[in-house]
């Protein structure tokens, strides 16, 4: 083994290369078989696994401080590896390059196949995999998400960080058409009928390999498949470099693996979409989706927070005073409701806003019950009592606040309590002097007969 060697063993235990650091374990050495324990990135979703491949480059004698390398059975080395200033001397020692550079990393990586392969490990979340019972060798891993991990040796025990980074997804609410988004872009309440434009955004390292988004809604939303776009720093992607894929609540994008690893390291790709409230009744029970990539050799997973929309309805619980069953007749109350001055009106689920009173949606009532106005934004509405039965009297117009920054059910699901209470007759003038008349004309009547009985027995 000579000493130019060693010098580059002790290099790859420190060196960062291309996408990775190695970091050889500082444990007490001996001969013999060994492990390679491999740490997964950090942040891996506990979920995601990541399956790393060990390939055995050379074989190795080593006592724990020293080691020297030999070719494995009858390879030879190739020409990119002699050009990368791996060499074999005439005592059959391979010998190597004084660092690692990305043509000597590359020469490996085309060097071994798959019969180099000795081990196949798998990690979980952030739990170490570990590779047992490999003999003393020169090393070279891989991982499913499509970069290379590290090139180190048993000794007899190795240890290597993945310094990967994995892709991420992150989702929110861009805005609504009808309606508001809170300040974290997670809630907003949407108008039945409105449209909710989405952005989501996928950081992607540089060579991740089978990239697909997807994102799958409540059925209470449907997706405007033409609305969908992907773009990179504001600048449309070519539709060539991906397949789009879409139903009426769901679509996914599989991007190429030509065309990510072309990308600068860390790109950010932003893909944005519309879908409809379809839904007239969410209110405190929100339409929830959200962003999913798979990514890797073993479909690895990650998943963007869960945006929540929600709408709000005004029940509306009438009374009659002095009722039992029935109004009579059909006689009937009606409601209208009025957001500044035009009028509330839904069809198919549908909410709009009608400047006559004639062509407003009219919630009626001939007896006691309840009914509502479905599928609202956020504002401040009134209740108007449009029509009102005979015999009673319009009761007061009520003022209902529905609040943007409160999705508890007490906001958005509000009770209006409304009772009509029966008319008090007035006095009537006529009404009253006959019945003076009557009382009056009895009075003389009776005096009249007193008197003609007092003067008689005066007489007598």
């Amino acid at each position: 083994m000579t000493t130019t060697f060693n010098k580059a063993i002790s290099l790859i235990a420190t060196m960062v290369m291309a996408f990775v650091l190695m970091i050889p374990a500082g444990a007490a050495y001996a001969a013999g078989t060994g492990t390679i324990t491999i740490v997964p990135p950090a942040g891996t979703a506990s979920s995601a696994t990541n399956t790393y491949k060990v390939y055995k480059v050379f074989d190795a004698n080593g006592n724990g401080t020293n080691i020297s390398y030999k070719l494995s059975g009858s390879d030879t080395l190739s020409q990119a590896m002699k050009d990368a200033g791996f060499s074999v001397d005439s005592a059959g020692n391979v010998n190597g390059p004084d660092e690692l550079n990305q043509a000597a990393i590359k020469a490996i990586a085309d060097y071994v196949t798959a019969d180099d392969l000795v081990a196949t490990v798998t990690s979980t979340g952030e739990n170490n995999a570990v590779a047992e019972g490999l003999d003393n060798g020169y090393y070279y891993i891989t991982t499913s998400t499509g970069t290379a991990v590290s090139i180190t040796s048993t000794n007899p025990d190795a240890a290597v960080q993945d310094k990967n980074t994995v892709p991420d997804v992150n989702k929110k609410i861009a805005s609504v058409s009808s309606g508001s988004v809170n300040s974290d872009g997670m809630h907003a309440i949407a108008q039945a009928g409105a449209a909710v434009s989405y952005q989501s955004e996928i950081t992607v390292p540089k060579n991740t390999k089978n990239l697909k988004f997807s994102d799958t809604m409540d059925d209470t939303q449907t997706l405007d498949a033409s609305s969908v776009a992907v773009t990179v720093n504001g600048v449309a992607v070519d539709a060539d470099n991906y397949t789009l894929t879409t139903a009426d609540h769901t679509f996914s994008i599989a991007f190429k693996d030509s065309y990510i690893s072309a990308l600068s390291d860390e790109t950010v790709i932003t893909v944005t979409y519309n879908a409809t409230v379809n839904s007239s009744a969410l209110s405190s029970d929100p339409s929830t989706n959200k962003a999913k990539i798979t990514y890797g050799d073993n479909d690895a997973a990650d998943s963007s927070g869960t945006t929540k929309v929600y709408n709000a309805k005004i029940t509306v619980n009438k009374e009659f005073e002095n009722l039992t069953g029935t109004l009579p007749n059909n006689d009937s109350a009606q409601f209208v409701l009025k957001k500044g001055d035009q009028y509330y009106s839904i069809s198919n689920n549908v909410v709009s806003w009608v400047d006559s009173i004639d062509n407003a949606t009219k919630l009626t009532f001939n007896q006691t019950g309840h009914d509502t106005f479905t599928g609202l934004s956020d504002g401040e509405y009134t209740l108007v009592e449009s029509k009102t039965p005979a015999g009673y009297q319009t009761a007061a117009n009520r003022t209902i606040t529905i609040d943007n920054d409160d999705y508890e059910a007490k906001n958005l699901e509000q009770d209006a309590f409304v009772e009509n209470e029966t008319g008090t007759s007035l006095p009537s003038t006529g009404g009253m002097g006959t019945t003076l008349l009557y009382i009056v004309g009895a009075a003389l009547v009776i005096g009249a007969g007193v008197l003609l009985i007092t003067r008689r027995k005066m007489q007598e």
